[in-house]
């Protein structure tokens, strides 16, 4: 005997009924015991298991992440996160939290405020080192950032507002060059909240092991066009009210740093002196080779390794230790990691003819490390009456920017600029 079926009209309705059956099909052959049969239930049920997870995650690093206090010259007191490294009391955070702080709190669960004592920091990536006795501190677990796919669920475990410890979840958005950083790894880019008082937060990904360190975020606020990167405290003018696009130091780079500010108070990198200008390979000198930009140099700091070798505005780089260079940050990360007093090799263009130049490389002065982490508050303005030194000293710079503008007119082959207003 047949039996008859009413067949659906809508060609649709009939493939949304034929895919319904075939996924409980599939869950049925994968040993899935119970499916909810209504759409709020699954819903709960798919919500649920997620809510259970990032609660067991919360929970499980709750010892391995600080709240930090940072008091300040007078009444301010800057607050964000940090996380432990080592049992022994060691913790990571940013400096702009602890930058000179005259006293440093630590707040871990399950062992209330504790002084902490700043080992050293490092204004090139915005990382701080603290210390904290006692000991017996749970690190967490750690998994390399260049393992986790764009795409991928991450979590902030921070301090925001100073209300922590709280929690704010997202996605890895990206990974962005980085000064200082070798790619591919790159600062993570997450579109979880960062908020002020997250900076030095850990950046956690779905299996609750630690891959970054929350550095810096781009603040609507002061970048409302979408502005540059902004080293993070979350404590002055350069964070606004929930920030939606944060960045954080991958952890593995992170904890190299921390190992050389524990052994050296510091990270010493390589200096050389030297401004440099890529263009572009259709007008780059025959001399530089097919498809390849042409790295011109366009300052040269007085006094500097760069200086005392000889190099001149206007030169153009054709190798280094050897080497073919492609471009200026690769250039920037040979010099920086090679010790002072090691001599760097580079062979120039100078007036249609090659010459090789050797620079005997120096620590990088601290000064300009930490020019790049003062916040714009923090920098002196201008003066309103300039002194006969200082403009002797404005002068001098004009001229040098002018002699930097020439060379490289003169080697794109365009007209000289008309000359400067008295």
């Amino acid at each position: 005997m047949l039996t008859a079926f009413a067949v659906p009209s809508d060609p649709r309705r009939r493939a949304r009924r034929i895919a319904v059956r075939s996924v409980a099909l599939l869950l049925a052959c994968a040993g899935v015991a119970h499916v909810p049969s209504t759409p709020a239930a699954r819903a709960a049920g798919v919500i649920g298991s997620l809510e259970t997870e990032i609660q067991r995650i919360r929970e499980t690093l709750r010892p391995s992440v600080a709240c930090i206090e940072a008091r300040q010259i007078g009444s301010q007191v800057l607050v964000g996160a940090g996380v432990v490294v080592d049992a022994g009391g060691i913790f990571v955070t940013t400096a702009s939290v602890v930058r000179d702080a005259i006293e440093i709190r630590v707040r871990v669960p399950g062992r209330g405020d504790l002084a902490a004592d700043l080992l050293g920091i490092d204004p090139i990536t915005n990382l701080a080192v603290l210390e904290v006795e006692g000991g017996g501190f749970v690190p967490p677990p750690i998994a390399s950032s260049a393992e986790v796919p764009t795409g991928s669920w991450v979590m902030v475990l921070g301090n925001s507002y100073g209300a922590g410890p709280t929690i704010s979840v997202g996605i890895l958005a990206g990974r962005r060059a980085c000064y200082g950083l070798d790619e591919p790894e790159g600062l993570l880019q997450i579109n979880a909240p960062v908020n002020p008082g997250d900076s030095g937060a850990a950046l956690v990904n779905s299996r609750g092991e630690v891959i970054g360190i929350v550095c810096a975020a781009i603040t609507p606020r002061e970048n409302p066009e979408g502005g540059s990167l902004v080293g993070g405290g979350g404590e002055g003018p350069g964070w606004g009210s929930g920030a939606t696009v944060g960045f954080a130091f991958p952890i593995g780079a992170g904890r190299a740093i921390v190992e050389e500010i524990r052994s050296k108070g510091r990270v010493v990198r390589g200096y050389l002196g030297l401004q440099i200008h890529a263009v572009p390979p259709e007008k780059a000198p025959a001399a530089v080779g097919p498809a390849r930009p042409a790295l011109v140099v366009t300052g040269v700091a007085p006094g500097a390794p760069a200086a005392r070798a000889g190099f001149r505005v206007g030169d153009v780089i054709l190798a280094v230790n050897g080497g073919p260079i492609n471009s200026p940050r690769r250039l920037q990360r040979i010099v920086e990691g090679m010790p002072p007093q090691a001599t760097l090799a580079v062979s120039v263009l100078r007036d249609g003819v090659a010459q090789d130049l050797a620079a005997v490389i120096e620590e990088m002065p601290v000064a300009f490390a930490e020019e790049r982490l003062a916040p714009r508050a923090a920098r002196p303005a201008a003066p309103a009456e300039t002194t006969p030194e200082a403009r002797a000293e404005l002068r001098r710079r004009i001229e040098a920017l002018e002699s930097e503008l020439s060379a490289l007119r003169t080697l794109l082959g365009t007209a000289q600029a008309p000359p400067p207003n008295p």
